[in-house]
This record gives C-alpha cells, sequence and structure tokens, in this order.
C-alpha cells in the first residue's frame, strides 16, 4: 500500500511491477481486520497482533468468549500489548413493530443459514477445506436451525429500536467488542423498503444510543 508498485514471486503466483491504483484515501493504508471462525484463525492472528471480525454463521455467542480470550492471550505471548479489537458481523432487522420484527426477516435470515450448511456439507465432502473436523461438527446444527433458533440464540438481531439496543448492549458487553458489521438484507430475500425502513430506524433510533 505504501509502495506504488508491487511485485511478488512465490511458489503458486508471480506478479511483476504491477501498478497499486486506485490508492487508499487512508495514509499510510486503511486499518486491515481478519476475518477468523476457527481456533486456529483466531491464535494466528493474535500471534500477528491482528484486529479480527469474527461472526454467528458457524460460531454461537457462548463458543466465541473462549475463543476472542485465546485470541487475546496469542496476541499478549507475541509481545502485542493493544487492548482486543473485534468487530462481530451478525444478521439486523429493526422495525416499528415487534410483530413485523419477527416475521419480515424470516425466509432470507433463515435461508443464509441453510445455505451456510450446504456449502459446509460441499467443503467437507471434497475433503478439501481447512479444520474439517470442526466444519463437520457445524453442519447438524446449522442445517436444523430454524427461525426461533436464529432469532432466539443470537444468530440475528430483531425487534423495535429499544429492543435492537438492548440486545446490541448485551451481546457487545459479553463479548467486549469494539463494534459490529451489520446484514440489514441476510439471505436477500427481503423487500427494499424494509430494507430501508430498517436502516432509517437503525439510523435515527439505534446509532444515537451508542453515539
Amino acid at each position: 500500500m505504501e509502495n506504488e508498485r508491487f511485485s511478488y514471486k512465490g511458489e503458486f503466483y508471480e506478479y511483476n511491477d504491477v501498478p497499486m491504483v486506485p490508492r487508499p484515501l487512508t495514509k499510510p493504508y486503511p486499518k486491515i481486520r481478519w476475518a477468523v471462525n476457527s481456533i486456529s484463525t483466531f491464535v494466528m492472528a493474535g500471534k500477528l497482533g491482528m484486529p479480527i471480525f469474527c461472526g454467528v454463521l458457524q460460531l454461537t455467542t457462548g463458543q466465541l468468549p473462549e475463543l476472542l480470550a485465546t485470541h487475546d492471550q496469542a496476541k499478549a505471548d507475541a509481545g502485542f500489548g493493544t487492548p482486543r479489537d473485534a468487530h462481530l458481523r451478525i444478521p439486523m432487522y429493526v422495525s416499528d413493530t415487534m410483530d413485523d420484527a419477527l416475521k419480515t426477516p424470516e425466509e432470507g435470515f433463515t435461508r443464509r443459514y441453510t445455505s451456510a450448511s450446504e456449502i459446509l456439507q460441499r467443503m467437507v465432502a471434497s475433503g478439501q477445506a481447512n479444520y474439517l473436523d470442526e466444519r463437520a461438527e457445524r453442519i447438524d446444527s446449522l442445517g436444523n436451525l430454524d427461525w426461533e433458533g436464529v432469532h432466539t440464540s443470537e444468530k440475528a438481531i430483531v425487534g423495535t429500536p429499544d429492543v435492537v439496543i438492548d440486545k446490541i448492549k448485551e451481546i457487545g458487553d459479553a463479548l467486549q467488542l469494539t463494534g459490529m458489521v451489520l446484514e440489514f438484507n441476510a439471505g436477500e430475500r427481503m423487500e427494499e423498503d424494509k430494507i430501508n425502513r430498517s436502516r432509517e430506524l437503525f439510523c435515527e433510533r439505534v446509532v444515537p444510543a451508542f453515539a
């Protein structure tokens, strides 16, 4: 990012004098955040002192405290004294009523997890994925996850603004997060006006609670 041009020669790939354009606006470059979802990647990111983001697609909020602690320990052992910098990726839907909040995102959010289970099945069956044992264990839990299981097990945050605020605080405090990456149309089955209203409520009613 700091150089105008880039060259690299490795075992599988080679790049020769590639122009680095467009240049990032942030100088020297934007923060790099590593996506992690296995104990090995939590540890690797910690050893490199990398900020991370993790998700509830394959993991649960119940599993994350131990994994985040493992990351913190690996970072400390590597000599990095900085505090935890972890974001959580999670589906979200904010509505004017709880009735709508529990109906509108059902198809898309449930599809998000069903699709993830199918992808994991193909990866494990091919034998080409890393951490096969960990991934195989997640297939059944994802495949058997219905809508009630999604919205009651912190696999998604849905509700009116007040409910969403409380849930963000609860999860954020429990995991000592520095931020969240929100999916407002997970599963891509929601109507545009519903997505826009959800974002509007989030910006106008939820964000001020954390300003």
